[in-house]
């Protein structure tokens, strides 16, 4: 190469980019096929990403770099190095203990000094993690606005209350803003552009955006509030299922919040990996290209993703997670709750050890009898206690049910908006999702709305029961399948599947557990999740904390036997007359 060819190969900055010069440059540009973005300026200089990596690119390609962009160079280099050396094996008053991957997605946020994208697949457990390395720096973050859907808001406030300490925690509702007290508060996507002034005066030093795909749409208030809040706050953290390789814009956003040098042009990057493409409407950008690039970028830059499949041998092979979601018909529910609760007092507390009567005492002794009860010659109020639990089972057992599933009804219809939206953010995900019911009503609403979904309950024939099988089992395109809990529970084989939305609760443990293991049987290959959708200070979280307590029955489904287990009901009523 003569002298005056090999000066005229330079490359210099130039604002987020590296500009090359070349009088033939075609040749080069063979050799950075690798190399998302070249625009050309119709002369002999192009610009690329200004990036290290295509830095060091141009370097074995005998570019001569200017002093700006050595130094550039050096600089970050020497910052990447010491992220590297940066490693967190435990965090002070954490409360819990964090999967082997958990932590290392702790240390990548740490080494990207706060501003990271947590991509794990759902179920993994990107919440925790937030949450950990904000418990780490606890003293430096605050105040901290976590962003999420509303069905996420009282999870995101049980979670944080379970895994740091000393935070004072606030949920944010409505669309007039008031005085805030909290130093961690949560907010709803729908009511964030209302709240997005208030919010900034806050100067918030940390911002953590859940199920941030939500983000995607520039027209959409939501993502313009979410752009101004985010701008000029030290940390950003967002969270995100969503395969990165099925809707590249959906990250575009998120990605500019978090480090804008990663993808500095919109037009480039739509071009070059979201297959944009002109139509009478405008430019269509919901399509994918040069996915195994733009996935490389991520990893190399802000984003760590982790599979379940990647991380088996830290997960059990079954877990449940309860998720919380708020009632639209709170007044109607606590209205039936405390008629149920004066109902209990004066069917089966109005008796005492003091003033029975000799018929009385000698009725209950022959009912201790009967049903094999111990208790002493003079009735104790021990004594009574045990009578009564055994009262609760047989004595009116038609009408307290009618009672407690009044209560269930009202639980599961106040949710359906929130279960509606949860699962919507789930098939986000593209993984097949089993959900599980009790009645017609709610199976039929959620068909109504998910319009792609199968179902099987009683309405469908044995036949077609195989049909809807065979068709959720092999059709990609059937991705979510609404069952009976006992018509879907037994004999059939759903492994195509490896979550479950459990949103109506048998009462006996092994009708539910027989029913989840639809999904974790012997074909299975991956991790099972079962979601419990629950109404937030309703009967069904008394239900769900009674079995999580009862933790050894889950699992006792063997061989599709059912395992009763009536201390369910009885620990639930007594729970209850003690109101």
């Amino acid at each position: 190469m003569g002298t005056d060819e090999y000066t005229r190969r330079t490359a210099s900055i130039s604002g987020q980019y590296i500009r090359i010069c070349h009088p033939r440059f075609d040749p080069v540009r063979n050799q950075l096929t690798d190399i998302p973005t070249v625009t050309y300026d119709g002369k002999s200089c192009w610009e690329i990403p200004l990036e290290v990596r295509y830095v060091e690119k141009l370097k074995t390609l005998d570019f001569i770099f200017s002093n700006g962009l050595t130094k550039w160079l050096e600089q970050h280099k020497n910052e990447q190095k010491e992220r590297k050396e940066i490693t967190i094996h435990s965090i002070p008053q954490l409360g819990g203990t964090l999967y082997g991957y958990q932590l290392e997605g702790v240390n990548f946020i740490e080494k990207q000094n706060g501003r990271a994208l947590i991509a794990d697949e759902m179920g993994l457990g990107k919440t925790v993690q937030a949450l950990a390395w904000i418990q780490l720096h606890k003293e430096e973050v605050l105040p901290v606005i976590v962003v999420c859907p509303s069905s996420l808001k009282i999870n995101w406030e049980r979670e944080t209350h379970r895994w740091t300490t000393d935070l004072n925690v606030e949920i944010l509702n409505g669309q007039t803003p008031y005085a805030s007290e909290g130093d961690f508060l949560i907010i709803n996507y729908d009511i964030l552009s209302y709240w997005e002034k208030t919010l900034k005066m806050l100067h918030p030093t940390t911002v953590v955006i859940d199920e941030a795909h939500y983000t995607k749409n520039n027209k959409a208030k939501r993502t313009k509030s979410f752009k101004r809040l985010v701008k000029g706050v030290k940390n950003v953290i967002a969270l995100t299922g969503t395969p990165i390789e099925n809707r590249p814009i959906e990250i575009f956003n998120i990605v500019q919040a978090i480090d804008p040098t990663v993808f500095p042009n919109y037009i480039s990057f739509v071009m070059d990996f979201c297959d944009a493409k002109r139509d009478r409407f405008g430019w269509d950008v919901s399509g994918a290209s040069n996915t195994l690039v733009l996935n490389r970028i991520l990893k190399e830059s802000i984003m760590i993703r982790r599979k379940k499949k990647d991380v088996l041998k830290d997960l059990p092979p079954k877990q449940m997670s309860k998720i919380t979601l708020s009632i639209s018909n709170h007044s109607e529910y606590k209205k039936a709750e405390n008629e149920f609760v004066q109902y209990l007092k004066d069917r089966f507390m109005s008796i005492s050890a003091y003033d029975l009567d000799e018929n009385v005492e000698r009725e209950l002794k022959q009912y201790a009898k009967d049903h094999e009860i111990e208790v002493e010659d003079e009735l104790t109020d021990d004594d009574l206690e045990k009578i009564k639990r055994e009262k609760i089972e047989s004595a009116g057992r038609a009408p307290m049910f009618a009672k407690i599933e009044t209560l269930k009804q009202l639980a599961v219809q106040g949710k359906m908006k929130q279960i509606t939206e949860w699962i919507e953010d789930f098939l986000e995900s593209d993984e097949k999702l089993v959900v599980f019911a009790n009645h017609r009503k709610v199976i039929d609403a959620l068909m109504k709305h998910f319009k792609g979904a199968v179902k099987i309950d009683g309405s469908v024939s044995m036949k077609k029961r195989q049909d809807v099988v065979d068709s959720f089992q092999n059709n990609p395109n059937v991705r979510l399948l609404i069952g009976n809990i006992k018509a879907a529970g037994v004999g059939i084989t759903l492994t195509a599947a490896s979550n479950v939305a459990v949103i109506q609760f048998p009462w006996s443990p092994g009708i539910l557990m027989q029913a989840c293991d639809r999904v974790h049987r012997i074909s299975q290959t991956k991790q099972v999740t079962i979601w419990n959708l629950v109404g937030e200070d309703t009967i069904e979280e008394k239900i769900i904390d009674l079995l999580i307590k009862k933790e050894k029955l889950i699992g006792e489904v063997l061989d599709g036997k059912i395992t009763e287990d009536n201390s369910i009901l009885s620990e639930l009523i007594n729970d209850y007359r003690r109101k």
